[in-house]
This record gives C-alpha cells, sequence and structure tokens, in this order.
C-alpha cells in the first residue's frame, strides 16, 4: 500500500490524470466561491479557477518544466491576458465596485468616477 501511495505522488506518474482532476477542481471552486456571495460576478470566477489551477500544478508538474515553459510562451500568456481583460472591460478602476457593494449608502458624490460611468453589475 505504501509503494502505491508512493506511485501515485510521484509528479511524474499519472500526469494526465492529475491534470483532469486539478481542473475540474479549480472550476468547482470558483462557480462555488462565486455562487456563495452576495453578488455573483461571473467572470471572477475564471480568475479564481485560473488561480487555483495554477496552484494545484506545482504538485503536478516540475517547477523546473512549469516555470521554463511560463518563461518561453510568456508573451503569448501576457497577450490572452490582454485579451480576456478587454473582453470582459475591466477598466483598473474600483470606484464603481466600491460604490457599488462596500458603501452602497454613502453619498452618491463620493461614489462617482471622474471621467466616465463605471461597469455595471447585477446584483442578488
Amino acid at each position: 500500500m505504501k509503494e502505491k501511495l508512493k506511485k501515485i505522488f510521484n509528479k511524474e506518474n499519472y500526469r494526465t490524470q492529475k491534470l483532469i482532476i486539478s481542473a475540474i477542481i479549480s472550476i468547482l471552486v470558483g462557480v462555488i466561491i462565486t455562487v456563495t456571495r452576495s453578488y455573483i460576478i461571473w467572470d471572477r470566477s475564471i480568475i479564481i479557477a485560473g488561480a487555483v489551477f495554477f496552484f494545484l500544478l506545482h504538485f503536478i508538474i516540475p517547477l523546473n518544466k512549469m516555470y521554463g515553459f511560463i518563461c518561453d510562451k510568456r508573451y503569448w500568456i501576457a497577450l490572452v491576458f490582454m485579451i480576456y481583460v478587454m473582453v470582459f472591460g475591466y477598466s483598473g478602476s474600483s470606484i464603481g465596485m466600491y460604490a457599488q457593494v462596500i458603501q452602497p449608502e454613502a453619498w452618491e458624490e463620493y461614489q462617482t468616477p471622474v471621467l466616465r460611468n463605471c461597469k455595471k453589475y447585477t446584483f442578488r
């Protein structure tokens, strides 16, 4: 039994199955964290799932291979990240979210962005 556990926990064995299981776990964690909040922002679940999956990769893939891949493909990763930011409309400003989530009872003059309106989210 002890040898079987050593074989399973070795980073080189059962890599495909471990990747599939970690992807499913990360998606479930992202959805659960998003649904249990008082406001639902679905694009946040993608960010959480990506962070959890990246964390789990450290236990599956040897670190020198993983970070070598990240270093080799860093421009493609940055391009995917920038496309994601543009598609979902992140502007880098948290003023609108502060007005709607953190302190909704505050005065309106302290909550509006200076140059334009903020992105609107749906709340329960």
